[in-house]
C-alpha cells in the first residue's frame, strides 16, 4: 500500500508541477479558478517566478517521494523521509486552509469558481497528499 500511494503522490505531484510551468509560460494571462478572488477581483497575481518556484517545490517533493520509497537516489533516504513529513506538514496547513479564502474552513468568498474548485478539489486533493506524504515518510 506505501508504494501504490507514494507513486499516486509522485505521479500526482509531477503532474501539478507540470501543470504550474505551463501557467508561467502563459505569463498567468488567465488565471480562471486557480486563484482565490475577493469582491471579484484576484486576491493576489502570482509572478512568473513564483509560480515556477511552486512547480520546483512540487517536483522536489515528487523526487522525495520516489527516493524515499527507494525508487531514486537523489538524497539519502533518511532526509527523503524527513522531507516527505515536512511535505505533510505543508500540506496539512493548505488543507486547512487560511480561515478566509483557502481550505476546508475558509469563511469569505464562497460563491467563487476557486472557492467551488477549493471545497471540491483542491482541498481534498491536498489531504489526500498529505496522507500519502506521511504513509511513505512513516514507513
Amino acid at each position: 500500500m506505501r508504494l501504490a500511494l507514494g507513486l499516486a503522490a509522485s505521479a500526482t505531484l509531477t503532474g501539478l508541477a507540470a501543470l504550474h510551468v505551463f501557467w508561467a509560460a502563459r505569463g498567468g494571462s488567465s488565471l480562471g479558478a486557480a486563484v482565490p478572488e475577493v469582491d471579484g477581483a484576484p486576491a493576489f497575481r502570482p509572478t512568473r517566478a513564483q509560480t515556477v518556484a511552486v512547480a520546483v517545490a512540487l517536483g522536489t517533493g515528487a523526487a522525495l517521494v520516489l527516493t524515499a520509497l527507494g525508487a531514486t537516489a537523489v538524497v539519502p533516504a533518511l532526509v527523503a523521509r524527513a522531507g516527505c513529513g515536512a511535505m505533510a506538514l505543508v500540506l496539512a496547513a493548505r488543507t486547512v486552509g487560511d480561515f478566509r479564502l483557502v481550505g476546508a474552513f475558509k469563511r469569505r468568498e464562497r460563491a467563487t469558481p476557486f472557492a467551488f474548485w477549493d471545497d471540491r478539489l483542491y482541498t481534498p486533493l491536498c489531504a489526500a497528499l498529505c496522507a500519502a506524504s506521511l504513509v511513505v515518510a512513516l514507513g
